[in-house]
């Protein structure tokens, strides 16, 4: 038998305190004609995933393969002070998951063969783009507030029994996603 486990838990945040001011001195006006303020937070993840199992005997054969792959993000950019901006004032908040998983299990048997696989895929995000009540924003062109969870998932799970008598095979796989 086979077993494979990917845990990933990440808090990612980028902020700007209520008790900040950014861009408030009115004498560097001058210098400031294009400026642009962006608070982002951004987490990514790429899991590439085989997981096999195979068992061979004259008799008989069992071969089992498990996976789970578990992926838990908390990811933020706020604005909470005051921030001030010609041009544009961003706040983005993404996250992007790219996950690939395979997992089987086989097995072959002079009389009786079981093969078979189970896996699990959970993926849990909180992606929050915010602007507190404390903040004050000013500026003289956009203010975008944007927040992305952006997942990419294939996840294939199989299993088979080759027996002279008897061949047994079954796959059971779960992908749960929230956030």
């Amino acid at each position: 038998g086979a077993l494979a486990v990917n845990t990933i838990k990440g808090v990612t945040k980028a902020l700007i305190n209520a008790d900040v001011n950014v861009n408030q001195d009115s004498t560097i006006d001058a210098a400031a004609s294009s400026q642009s303020v962006t608070v982002r937070a951004t987490d990514a993840t790429d899991i590439v995933d085989f997981t096999g199992a195979g068992s061979f005997g004259s008799s008989a054969g069992v071969g089992i393969g498990l996976d789970a792959n578990v992926v838990w993000k908390d990811t933020k950019a706020i604005i909470a002070g005051s921030v001030s901006a010609d041009t544009q004032i961003d706040v983005i908040a993404d996250v992007e998951e790219n996950m690939l998983a395979t997992v089987v299990g086989l097995a072959g048997g002079g009389s009786d063969a079981v093969g078979g696989s189970v896996g699990l895929m959970l993926i849990k995000n909180d992606v929050q783009a915010l602007v507190e009540s404390t903040a004050t924003l000013v500026s003289d062109g956009n203010i975008k507030v944007h927040a992305e969870d952006d997942s990419d998932v294939f996840f294939l799970t199989g299993g088979g029994g080759f027996g002279g008598s008897n061949g047994i095979a079954g796959a059971f796989g779960v992908t749960v996603h929230v956030g």
